[in-house]
């Protein structure tokens, strides 16, 4: 049986046509992972690129003789959520027995790499999402992610003010591991698991612009209320039950005022309103089933996909 001192941290890390980036990214980690006690096997997860990144990251050699690496290649470009999916997959299959923690990070380097080493101390957890503060975005953005925000609260109850960014333990990976999702953090924060919460601000990423445009941003956001199906329909159906229950009070009173008392009334803004609210309700609950039946269809599409080792150096 293995020592505790022989396990070591993993760091999933998916990565699509990074190559500009992908060297910046490997030495900060290095910075930020070299003093720590604790070994880490980063596992590099390639969605399917098209550029040299993965040749950059196999031809890498660390200093630091805490840190290792290994690369899975996609068969094809599977998505973001998806390579997450197959990283945890494979890290069950290979180092359930073996590691201390699985950490999820994206390689842009907007996650902050310092809340590494605080992950790196947690004990006794289930859960750590790495909540976000200030973010170094447009007001456009910013406007809508308070929207967003906002409507997560009202249909599921709970804040979301993280993303991927998380440590979980190897109870939570045996248990998640083959369970398919849409939208990780927001499948994770389901979960019957005690959650913690820290904080840090959100780097910008650290070279290039972003992948995520805002129709991927849109979509990727819609897609957070698809794990909570059950949640969302019970939202509709209260907010349907009230827009009914408005409109026959609001019809009655219309009737009533024409027919019993003869009040002429000037216009009907107040039913148009109502009606202009219901189509977008039914506009919403459209788009909430578009982005569901778009999922599963490429759930379908992928379910075939599957990663091989590519190297397992250092």
């Amino acid at each position: 049986m293995k020592s505790n001192d022989d396990k070591y941290y993993i760091i999933i890390l998916p990565f699509f046509n990074e190559s500009d980036l992908i060297i910046d990214l490997l030495n900060l980690l290095e910075n930020k992972l070299t003093n720590l006690k604790d070994h880490f096997k980063l596992i590099f997860v390639n969605d399917g690129s098209t550029d040299n990144g993965a040749e950059l990251i196999e031809k890498h050699v660390f200093n630091s003789q805490n840190i290792s690496k290994e690369i899975i290649e996609m068969n094809s470009n599977a998505g973001h959520q998806n390579a997450i999916r197959q990283g945890t997959i494979y890290a069950k299959q290979n180092h359930i027995d073996k590691c201390k923690g699985i950490i999820i990070m994206d390689s842009d380097g907007e996650d902050n790499p310092d809340a590494l080493v605080e992950l790196a101390n947690k004990t006794n957890y289930d859960v750590v999402f790495v909540t976000r503060g200030k973010r170094k975005e447009n007001l456009t953005f910013k406007i809508s992610y308070f929207c967003y925000k906002i409507l997560f609260k009202l249909i599921t109850g709970k804040q979301i003010n993280f993303g991927n960014y998380a440590l979980i333990s190897p109870k939570v990976l045996n248990a998640i591991a083959e369970k398919h999702f849409f939208h990780f953090s927001s499948f994770l924060s389901k979960q019957r698991f005690n959650i913690e919460y820290i904080q840090y601000d959100r780097n910008k990423r650290l070279k290039g612009k972003t992948k995520m445009g805002f129709k991927n941003l849109l979509i990727h956001a819609l897609k957070s209320f698809i794990e909570y199906h059950e949640e969302l329909i019970y939202f509709q159906i209260k907010v349907f039950i009230i827009m009914i229950v408005t409109f026959a009070g609001i019809s009655g009173y219309i009737l009533y005022a024409k027919y019993y008392t003869h009040t002429a009334l000037i216009g009907w803004s107040s039913t148009l309103i109502i009606g202009l609210i219901n189509g977008i309700l039914i506009m919403f609950s459209s788009i909430i089933i578009s982005t569901l039946l778009m999922t599963l269809k490429n759930a379908m599409d992928q379910k075939n996909i599957h990663y091989k080792i590519k190297n397992n150096n250092q």
